[in-house]
């Protein structure tokens, strides 16, 4: 049986994934599957290109017979490449792993596109013969939408492949790292009013406007870089607009998916502080990696009664995952299952 991962590229040679999806692909190849390119148009006479890139999934239909495809989920392309997959299954007998990144239809941030993604979840339910799925969480959402529990299987965590090896330092401060969009996090407007706590934040697009006594700004650095600047305090998993819960689409979307935020604070070697609901919560408290919080107005007393051997001791525990994630210990135990099934 060969064994395949979708890889989308675009004019020939610009990788159109994300850090996680490259890892992922990257995990992947360790693991024996080789690529399964697509290679899309993005510059060019609009019409050559529209037929271009429908005919680069009308390539997948030259696929080894029998074999095993995994496959990102979603795919921002266009809603038809899951109908190709489809008939690909049906055709070459092809056996379908879809690798959930996202689901769309549940996160909501796309509203003009929203049909489109709750096609494309919904069709990727019917047509999988199996699914890597973020956690408990996530695995009880897709039972409920119908998705038989057998072919389901639990990342638990994102990996994170890097070189990190960072000397921790004891601190009670927080980092922030990622989109420091306002209007995507409106909570960040509000740390200034937590002013026991120190925030470091690290990132794109800030508003200058929401620094002050108790916030510092660090710059922007590129995803295989940022680890090595966070080496004290905690990472904070935290989104929406409020600093007393997670709130809005991207605040409740916090109680099934994996934030890659998450893989990176931990990869780096420090502890985090996540909202208590959040579906990787679970993950935390068992590992005890870090602190769960209702609200961010906890903090100040949670780290007063924080002791520096306390702090040592997670992140000793933190260092054991650190070295899974960056060797794609947990995707390659999924894929494992999958392979033996």
């Amino acid at each position: 049986m060969k064994k395949y991962y979708l890889q989308v590229t675009i004019d020939s040679n610009l990788d159109a994934s994300t850090k996680a999806v490259q890892d992922c692909n990257k995990i992947l190849n360790q693991n024996g599957f080789e690529p399964y390119e697509v290679n899309l148009y993005k510059s060019g006479n609009k019409y050559i290109k529209k037929v271009h890139n429908f005919l680069a999934f009308e390539h997948l239909y030259k696929i080894e017979k029998d074999s095993l495809l995994v496959i990102p989920h979603p795919l921002y392309v266009n809603k038809r490449y899951i109908d190709i997959l489809e008939k690909v299954k049906s055709k070459r007998n092809v056996k379908l792993v879809f690798l959930i990144h996202d689901l769309d239809s549940l996160r909501k941030m796309f509203l003009d596109a929203q049909s489109d993604f709750e096609y494309m979840d919904h069709k990727m339910y019917e047509i999988s013969d199996y699914i890597i799925a973020h956690n408990d969480s996530m695995i009880d959402y897709l039972v409920s939408q119908g998705v038989s529990r057998e072919k389901i299987h639990n990342l638990h965590i994102f990996d994170y492949l890097c070189d990190s090896k960072n000397t921790i330092k004891f601190d009670r401060s927080v980092s922030i790292a990622g989109n420091l969009d306002e209007n995507k996090s409106k909570y960040l407007a509000k740390l200034k009013e937590l002013k026991s706590v120190h925030f470091d934040l690290y990132g794109v697009h800030l508003n200058e406007d929401i620094l002050a006594s108790n916030i510092t700004y660090h710059g922007a650095f590129p995803p295989d870089e940022i680890n090595n600047q966070l080496y004290s305090g905690f990472g904070l998993v935290w989104d929406g607009s409020s600093i007393e819960k997670c709130d809005g689409n991207t605040g409740e979307y916090l109680k099934y998916n994996n934030p890659h935020k998450l893989s990176l604070y931990l990869v780096s070697g420090i502890p985090v502080v996540i909202w208590k609901e959040a579906a990787e919560a679970k993950f935390v408290e068992e590992h005890n990696v870090g602190i769960t919080v209702n609200s961010l107005e906890e903090l100040g007393e949670r780290f007063a009664s924080l002791s520096e051997e306390e702090y040592f001791e997670m992140v000793k525990n933190v260092s054991v995952i650190s070295e899974r994630l960056k060797t794609g210990y947990y995707l390659t135990q999924a894929i494992k299952e999958i392979v033996e099934a």
